[in-house]
């Protein structure tokens, strides 16, 4: 429908035409009301006189109005005048894209501040949970001031097919989006549009990822020569790498661009918000000399100066005093109730994807060396670190993590030369409290690491005490090899897994090699030989951890007595190989004094407690370990695992269930679970939840739910098979299912070998309701006496 110039729709006249396309009409008008000029687009007939696309119109334009962001056009007013269902726009003065890309690539200084503005636009709309569907250089304006505005951003989509030889033309897409449907613009839509399916927020940033190519190269990145064989390109091929385009684009550019392009959702940037991060981080190159950092001792004057003067950050001198490299902190921030952070893992920005273990070791480094902060809580690494490849909003992380402040960042490395470009935000509006952006050489990445601790805790205001030192970790190598091979045994161990934990073992080994005196080095391989001790295949393999475990905790503590991981570390080994139960206790306290904040130490601990008869504090322990790490699930298992053994089976039942939504495979959740649904006397549901393994967990299980449902010949199976398999090394499970079934002499006979096994559960007898019923016989304070530990009250 065709508007002449003086027809009314509502409080708006028509001045003039603007522009058409299948999308509808767009026309210059007056506001009567507020006297001002506003753009009008009137919807197609058939989208107007369909009530569900009106509808939804409606909706999607009260969302988009919502966004209210410089980058996004804004949309002041829809409704519906004599069948005229129509939106009011800001009115725009200058040019879309596609008419810019008219002449050719866009120079590439221009073409990232379009992209870094487009991105932002993205970022808020996406936070929002609104997406585009339809990005493209024809959707996106530059005002004669150089700003950027996305447009038609979510709303409704019915376009008319053009010629047929132009296949970046506008599919037909319903008003309806279910799976099946085909919304987008060939040559710019994603592969899961491309099929007609469900697309997300994602499906945008490939849309923005086929734009940027298409700016910075002048060429559209899947054009071919009919429409079949563009969605061919799109669904399985690469567009021609940027460098062949003639023009100089640097490599981290391009990196980003087929970040955008991946093929898989899920191997795409995960947000705008990364993109535009990534983007900011390349706005200028790294430099050939890097800032030097200064002295160890000038380092520490200065630190005290930024934590004795964070106060003086409304306005006194400290801008004076840190103005070489002063955080840039927002003059009036949001405040929160009490200071709280997460460190997001940070973007590997270095064209070497294999540089991840870099970036990741940054980020585990900071959430360290933040714990250590009295008064401030800090999220546990492994809740932190569920974010990693993952798209959240700020408020939702901020909800999960219980925290009112995040920290993410990207990290460049090229040769010698380190960028670090870090962001601390406030969950609640996303609003930016500080941010930096550090050049270094990897030489001094310690002294960056404190710098950038140091000045979190001045953003935060967080007081540092009197007789608190700094924020600063001693706990470090001169070897920067070393620190590579440490970094990479982290990653690994991080896995918890079998395989992670020896490979992080063989790391850690190699940093030791390098740098004999590294004691942190000594420590994370105590720890990770501990975890192999479980799952070892012999028991002469499950001694030869044990006695590796001690020996490197020994050496851990000896090397640096300020050491918090060498005392958890020589804390567990104690209880692993020596059943020296004071001397954990002493180490695990010694450790919390050292680092509070570590949900670790708090689990191992509340372990220790367990097997000492001492329930409650066990609980409090573990349940301290899950406030500061609330998305680990391993401290959601033994906080389980004490509730039923206390005999509070509905709040057992309760917390195993959430380790299982946390980790649906994690196979000590899946025995835990098994057991509290036994004590419940409901053997099938303990089958029903029985984990996908060949590990005695699972065996064991089977042979107690089978006992409890009368099916003697499937337990004795189950049970034959548990001592086949892991009688060498799992002597104490198979002793519970003789206990639970009542043949005492055969269950003390199993305890036994778990004593000459050294089996690592055999001290939960003390509180292990599955081996209750031996506690009234005189071989079980034998028993209890042999392990040096009190009898259970």
């Amino acid at each position: 429908m065709s508007l002449f110039p003086g027809i009314k729709l509502g409080a708006y006249e028509i001045v003039a035409p603007l522009g058409a396309g299948g999308m509808g009409e767009v026309y210059r008008a007056r506001d009567s009301k507020l006297k001002r000029e506003v753009a009008i687009k009137v919807l197609p007939d058939e989208l107007a006189k369909d009530p569900q696309a009106r509808a939804r119109f409606e909706r999607e334009a009260q969302a988009v109005a919502a966004l209210s962001h410089p980058n996004i056009l804004s949309i002041h007013d829809f409704g519906s005048d004599g069948g005229v269902a129509y939106a009011v726009m800001e009115l725009l003065e200058g040019e879309t894209l596609r008419a810019k890309l008219a002449a050719g690539p866009l120079p590439q200084k221009l073409a990232m501040d379009y992209a870094l503005q487009i991105a932002r636009g993205l970022s808020a709309a996406h936070e929002k949970r609104v997406i585009h569907r339809d990005l493209k250089p024809e959707n996106v304006f530059v005002d004669k001031d150089g700003h950027v505005k996305i447009l038609d951003f979510g709303l409704a989509k019915r376009t008319a097919p053009e010629a047929a030889d132009d296949v970046t033309s506008a599919l037909t897409a319903s008003t309806q989006t279910g799976p099946g449907t085909v919304m987008g613009t060939l040559g710019y839509m994603s592969p899961e549009q491309v099929r007609g399916r469900d697309v997300d927020h994602r499906s945008d940033i490939f849309s923005f990822g086929a734009m940027l190519y298409e700016l910075l190269s002048g060429k559209r990145a899947f054009k071919r020569d009919s429409a079949a064989d563009t969605m061919a390109a799109i669904l399985n091929e690469e567009p021609p790498a940027l460098s062949e385009s003639g023009r100089s684009i640097p490599l981290a550019l391009e990196q980003i661009v087929k970040h955008c392009l991946e093929k898989s959702a899920g191997q795409r940037f995960q947000s705008a918000r990364d993109v535009a991060f990534a983007l900011e981080t390349l706005s200028s190159p790294l430099p050939s000399t890097p800032a030097p950092i200064a002295p160890r001792a000038w380092k520490w004057s200065r630190l005290i100066l930024v934590a004795a003067g964070f106060l003086l950050l409304l306005g006194v001198g400290v801008a004076v005093l840190l103005q070489r490299r002063a955080p840039k902190v927002a003059t009036a921030p949001p405040t929160a109730a009490s200071p709280s952070i997460a460190v997001l893992p940070f973007t590997n920005m270095s064209s070497d994807k294999d540089q991840e273990y870099f970036s990741d070791g940054l980020s585990d480094e900071l959430i360290s060396l933040l714990a250590k902060v009295k008064d401030l809580h800090v999220a546990g690494r492994t809740s932190s670190f569920v974010f990693k490849g993952k798209t959240e909003d700020l408020p939702t992380i901020g909800k999960k993590l219980n925290v009112a402040s995040v920290l993410e960042g990207s990290v460049r490395r090229s040769g010698d030369q380190l960028r670090v470009s870090i962001r601390l935000l406030n969950v609640a509006d996303g609003y930016q409290l500080w941010a930096e952006t550090y050049d270094r050489r990897m030489t001094d990445v310690f002294a960056l690491q404190d710098e950038i601790a140091a000045a979190v805790v001045a953003a935060l205001k967080v007081e540092l005490l009197p007789d608190q030192p700094p924020v600063i970790s001693q706990h470090r190598t001169s070897n920067l090899e070393a620190y590579n091979q440490y970094l990479l045994g982290w990653q690994f161990s991080s896995l918890a897994s079998l395989d992670g934990w020896r490979r992080g073992a063989a790391l850690y080994e190699k940093a030791i090699a390098l740098d004999p005196s590294y004691a942190a080095a000594y420590a994370q391989l105590s720890r990770v030989l501990n975890q192999q001790v479980d799952f070892a295949g012999s028991a002469d393999e499950q001694a030869a951890n044990r006695r590796r475990a001690l020996w490197a905790a020994e050496k851990a503590v000896a090397l640096d007595a300020t050491l918090a991981d060498g005392y958890a570390a020589r804390a567990n080994a104690r209880t692993y190989s020596g059943y020296d139960w004071a001397g954990a206790q002493a180490d695990f306290e010694r450790a919390l004094s050292l680092h509070p904040g570590d949900p670790v130490t708090h689990m191992f601990y509340a372990r220790l407690l367990a097997r000492l008869g001492r329930l409650p504090e066990a609980i409090a322990e573990a349940t301290k370990a899950i406030e500061i790490d609330p998305l680990w699930a391993g401290a959601h298992n033994v906080l389980g695992c004490y509730l039923y053994s206390s005999g509070r089976l509905p709040e057992a039942r309760k917390v195993l269930t959430r380790a299982l939504e946390i980790s649906p495979n994690n196979e000590w959740g899946h025995f835990f679970f098994g057991v509290t649904a036994l004590l419940e006397r409901n053997p099938k549901a303990a089958l029903a939840g029985l984990a996908p393994f060949t590990t005695p967990h699972r065996k064991t299980i089977l042979a107690l739910a089978e006992h409890d449902l009368g099916h003697a010949r499937e337990s004795q199976r189950a049970l034959d098979e548990l001592i086949a398999e892991h009688g060498e090394t799992a002597a104490y499970h198979i002793a519970r299912v003789y206990a639970w079934s009542g043949d005492a002499d055969r269950a003390f006979e199993w305890l036994d070998r778990a004593h000459a096994q050294r089996d690592t559960q055999l001290p939960t007898l003390t509180f292990d309701p599955l081996v209750a019923g031996l506690r009234g016989d005189p071989r079980y304070k034998a028993m209890v006496k042999k392990l040096n530990l009190p009898e259970a009250r």
